[in-house]
């Protein structure tokens, strides 16, 4: 059996939860002495080979060039360039043994243009797919599902809208589909009942440390991390910095995934507006065990989405001892242990409880012990076998 893993959305060398997930899936698929076969862009590819995944007996890549790495228009043609120059290949990759698999990563727009070309050249093919985040409503847009914001849908977010909704209406009846949460199964159940939804328990997975994050010295006292995208909620940062140092009037903020550019820039401009400019350090996008090491030098998370699938982000924390201060959105598990949640985007609770926390060693110190011992029994290993029991039943 041979499993191909099918992604060619990312436009740059940086990596998200969703490819975090195929890092880790494949590299427990290969230790299991398992055939694949990893189909993503050379971009991507570099990425996933610093993460450690490198070829071997278990493992090989097919690549396509990355193209411009840019948003908007040149976005959308570097994502028609990447599926043009898969199926000008397709012939050497279409698998062809019974119980062979193709895996695909994400509903990104070129993932679904390469998986709709090969379903219509080899429709014997066997396919699983992950759902990474369902995309909110049209008039919901970059606020979400969760709160009473309404805004005409932007060209990117119209864009990956149509995307899902291609992909998840155009897979052949009856295949997986892995979801990662009840919200979301439940949604998409009622829009697409052709399809097989299997819900991952356990997702996502804890990150494998090398270090003791106990001895990394806690420099700062709040930490944020994630892509400057509005649906992440950065926004929110300057205004619940400014109240918690009302109370907490050292604290020092760690901004932790941004790239330069106008989401940087505005974000720059309004911590300045709020008089905490000098409280933040913007630590850039880190990978690996740098990350983890960053996150482990802060006292507290703060996780202000409004939406997501399921964030890597806060067990990534949560195995480095860091406590998570959240909005309670339906789509996290509530069981979550070492978390504290509030009212969904109102950040002034938000900041509020994060100051509290700073203000109790003692309630911190216990918070964490309990989101290390959660972390440590979600290992990864658990998703990939789950992820491998689907590919297994397909077809």
């Amino acid at each position: 059996m041979t499993f191909y893993h099918l992604e060619l959305g990312r436009l740059g060398d940086t990596t998200t939860g969703g490819d975090v997930c195929l890092v880790e899936t494949v590299r427990v698929f290969c230790e299991r002495g398992l055939d694949n076969v990893v189909v993503t862009t050379e971009a991507a590819r570099r990425a996933y080979e610093a993460a450690g995944l490198r070829e071997g007996s278990s493992l090989r890549y097919v690549t396509v060039p990355a193209g411009a790495a840019a948003g908007g228009v040149a976005a959308l043609k570097t994502y028609l360039a990447r599926a043009r120059a898969l199926r000008s290949d397709a012939t050497g990759l279409g698998a062809r043994g019974p119980n062979d698999r193709w895996i695909c990563n994400s509903e990104l727009l070129p993932n679904v243009l390469a998986m709709r070309h090969l379903l219509r050249k080899s429709p014997e093919l066997r396919w699983v797919s992950w759902l990474r985040s369902l995309a909110p409503g049209w008039l919901e847009g970059v606020g979400g599902p969760f709160g009473d914001q309404r805004t005409l849908p932007r060209p990117a977010f119209a864009l990956f809208k149509l995307a899902q909704g291609l992909h998840l209406g155009s897979m052949p009846r009856g295949t997986p589909v892995l979801v990662q949460n009840e919200w979301a199964r439940r949604r998409v159940a009622m829009r697409w009942p052709h399809l097989d939804l299997v819900r991952v328990d356990g997702y996502p997975g804890a990150p494998r440390i090398d270090f003791d994050p106990t001895a990394v010295t806690k420099t700062f006292d709040l930490a944020w991390l994630g892509r400057l995208h509005p649906g992440k909620g950065a926004s929110d940062l300057p205004a619940s910095l400014q109240r918690v140092r009302q109370s907490r009037g050292h604290a020092r903020l760690l901004v932790i995934g941004d790239t330069p550019g106008p989401s940087r820039d505005r974000l720059v401009a309004d911590f300045r507006r709020a008089g905490v400019a000098a409280a933040v350090t913007f630590a850039g996008s880190r990978s690996g065990a740098d990350r983890l090491r960053q996150l482990a030098s802060a006292r507290l998370l703060l996780l202000t989405s409004r939406y997501e699938g399921a964030p890597n982000v806060q067990i990534e924390a949560l195995a480095c001892g860091v406590p998570v201060v959240r909005y309670a959105l339906p789509v996290y598990d509530p069981a979550t242990e070492g978390v504290v949640s509030v009212a969904p985007f109102d950040w002034r609770t938000l900041a509020d409880a994060a100051a509290a926390l700073l203000g109790d060693e003692a309630a911190r110190g216990a918070l964490a012990l309990r989101g290390r011992g959660y972390a440590r029994a979600r290992p990864w290993q658990a998703v990939a076998e789950q992820l491998l029991a689907a590919t297994r039943a397909a077809g």
